[in-house]
């Protein structure tokens, strides 16, 4: 062979090996952004048992949804859970935001506790409420309103996060708060009295994944490992696992007894062949939902425009693999 051919032969050699090696790469883990809530320690129940993959999935611990929100939007993590008006928020900023799995519809978990019992929707005028600020606390301080018939001045409100809300319960005189578990039971365990919950808006409080179009074009197979993982702690949950429980609990420094009332009494998690039904539209209950949240979002301004809600939903992850 000609020194120039062979010179040839090695150099595209060279070339093949690189560019094989370059897309051999192992591809970094998918970032999921949590907050403390129930439902979400399903994930970490998962990676516990070994079902998640830590090279094609991390978990990661927020404090607030703000902050995951914010995560989401720079690109600092590429999956969030969020409830649905938080989820219609960033897609109204964001177009290419896909919801890929329901993770629970709350059915008692969100709720406004008063430090009295209220009789009369005239007691409540006048009162000071702490709500998170936010599409969530905004959405429940919106429907709170509505079910009392109350107008915005008739609450002066305190914005506190999540994490602060039960000292601000403690250390102040504030009459109302809108809050979700765990810190429901705690507040409840300081004498608070319930007054309002998400049973009383059924498939308006809904807990979903996000991610972007891009991540959902380009991996797949770490999706979908995700969502494999997910039923299968779904499935414990099903079968009220003992262990689910005492894991849960002493992750969210609550008793086992007061998670599994939560997880299988206030909170309803769906299982793949439900998600199938509610993200397809056989069951409209959770399209219907998502309407209703955006309506009622535009109309207390909370998001400005119409979101294209058809897109804003895929199912396509939800077929179990072979």
């Amino acid at each position: 062979m000609p020194i120039i051919l062979r010179f040839v032969s090695l150099a595209l050699l060279l070339i093949a090996a690189i560019l094989n090696s370059a897309c051999s790469e192992s591809k970094p883990p998918l970032r999921v952004a949590l907050l403390e809530w129930p439902p979400y320690e399903l994930a970490f129940w998962a990676r516990e048992q070994g079902w998640l993959n830590p090279e094609q999935i991390k978990l990661l611990e927020y404090k607030t949804p703000a902050e995951v929100a914010r995560a989401f939007a720079s690109g600092s993590v590429d999956i969030i859970a969020v409830t649905t008006d938080f989820a219609l928020s960033l897609a109204h900023q964001y177009p290419d935001t896909r919801i890929f799995l329901v993770i629970d519809a709350s059915n008692g978990g969100d709720v406004v506790l008063s430090r009295a019992p209220v009789n009369d929707p005239a007691d409540l005028k006048g009162k000071r409420i702490a709500v998170e600020a936010g599409p969530l606390g905004s959405y429940m301080l919106t429907r709170f309103r509505d079910h009392f018939g109350l107008d915005k001045a008739d609450l002066s409100i305190d914005y506190v996060d999540i994490p602060a809300q039960v000292d601000h319960w403690r250390n102040t005189d504030v009459d109302l708060l809108i809050t979700y578990e765990p810190n429901r039971s705690r507040v409840l365990d300081l004498g608070a009295t319930e007054v309002f919950s998400s049973r009383q808006i059924p498939n308006e409080i809904v807990d979903v994944f996000l991610v972007r179009q891009a991540t959902l074009d380009h991996r797949q197979e770490a999706l979908q490992h995700m969502v494999e993982a997910w039923f299968k702690a779904v499935a414990d949950l099903k079968a009220a696992k003992p262990a689910l429980f005492e894991f849960i609990g002493q992750r969210e420094s609550i008793p086992a007894t007061v998670v599994k009332e939560a997880l299988l009494e206030q909170i309803l998690v769906p299982d793949r062949t439900k998600n199938l039904r509610l993200l397809s539209g056989q069951d409209p209950s959770f399209l219907d939902g998502l309407k209703r949240n955006e309506n009622s979002m535009r109309s207390a301004g909370i998001i400005g425009g119409a979101v294209d809600r058809q897109s804003l939903v895929t199912h396509k992850l939800l077929y179990q693999r072979p």
